[in-house]
């Protein structure tokens, strides 16, 4: 028997009656579903900012007994952004996770496509311990497997963790702060350092080195200026921006196709032991971060134009509730809560990808 070419015209009515409005709507109005694509995420609707501000499933998590790792952060322009949840994969990648979010065929499709822009690809952050729990803590215990420390020569530790679905690989190494050393604002120095990561990215088989970076370090530049005396009305916080430009500069001549360059801010917190409570030093130093941003301009030529010259802003403040504060949970004092730094590297990944999507070239 023979089928019909074509659907006739009278029944092809009658279907998409049967859909009413949802016909017309991206993917006939079922979720999870992708609406845009990533030129419109990153310049129209510029999610790279706009990710970071939303609502906590739960902003009391002591009192409610919130699992350690899970508190679902839900961003206001998620359905814009069309926002990808990694966590809800926790269990699927390491089935030893207890993971509260519920799994399916159609998560998986939606999330492996909207995140194809991470696919094979390396991020590496340059900061402190309040990054390293991304590689340390978070990743080998939600989203993929530790891989083993590598050690170069005057000091230098790369820590590396591989998210497998999307053979994403998270990378950190330290520094000391942007701009309270001499070497923080010492061109070499910075060229020599990032010389030595990519001898031992090679070594472990990153020969093309990170395609994102993410600076960081302001942490240690406070601490230093605390051990010197410093006041805080008189912390010199030009040096610290000055070094960040010095460090980003070493990144492009080390890494020519480097695709994106993000800086992470810096959040309060009311612990008394804490070098980061004194709320006007941090308006300040965030304020200065927030200058540093040169974001994706609109229309497609000119995203691409910008891939080399962007400088994103991840906005760890925005996600802190509460000061930060131990009592509720928000942080140990001074690093995130663990469901702060998943949510993180969640929203980072989403921003990423679209950014590895739009500068393939």
């Amino acid at each position: 028997m023979r089928l019909a070419a074509t659907v006739p015209p009278v029944v092809l009515a009658c279907i998409l009656a049967a859909l009413g409005g949802r016909a017309g709507s991206p993917c006939f109005g079922q979720h999870p579903c992708t609406s845009s694509n990533a030129s419109e995420r990153l310049s129209s609707r510029q999610c790279a900012r706009t990710l970071w501000y939303g609502n906590w499933e739960n902003e009391s998590v002591y009192a409610n007994g919130i699992p350690s790792m899970f508190n679902s952060f839900t961003p206001f322009s998620a359905v814009e952004c069309d926002l990808a949840d990694v966590c809800a994969m926790a269990s699927e990648v390491n089935p030893g996770v207890r993971s509260p979010f519920k799994w399916t065929d159609a998560q998986e499709r939606y999330t492996l496509e909207r995140l194809q822009g991470v696919r094979n690809t390396l991020w590496l952050t340059v900061g402190t311990s309040i990054d390293h729990r991304m590689t340390r803590v978070v990743c080998p215990k939600v989203f993929g497997n530790r891989k083993q420390d590598l050690l170069g020569k005057a000091g230098t530790v790369i820590d590396l963790c591989t998210f497998d679905p999307l053979n994403f690989t998270l990378a950190y190494t330290f520094t000391d702060g942007l701009g309270s050393t001499a070497d923080a604002l010492t061109f070499s120095a910075r060229a020599s350092h990032l010389a030595d990561v990519q001898r031992l990215l090679s070594d472990a088989g990153y020969w093309a080195g990170p395609t994102f970076l993410t600076i960081s370090g302001m942490e240690w530049d406070i601490k230093h200026w605390i051990d010197s005396g410093v006041p805080p009305e008189k912390y010199p916080f030009a040096s610290a921006t000055l070094g960040a430009r010095l460090l980003i500069n070493a990144a492009h001549k080390q890494w020519p196709r480097l695709k994106s360059v993000s800086v992470r801010n810096v959040y309060e917190t009311h612990s008394p032991k804490s070098i980061l409570g004194n709320s006007s030093v941090m308006r300040a130093f965030n304020s200065l971060i927030a200058a540093m941003e040169v974001p994706f301009a609109s229309g497609q030529s000119r995203v691409q134009h910008q891939c080399s010259q962007s400088v994103l802003i991840a906005n760890m403040a925005a996600l802190m509730r509460q000061g930060g504060r131990r009592e509720a949970g928000w942080s140990d004092g001074l690093h995130p809560a663990s469901w702060v730094t998943v949510q993180y590297v969640n929203l980072m990944m989403n921003i990423l990808s679209d950014v590895g999507v739009v500068c393939q070239g």
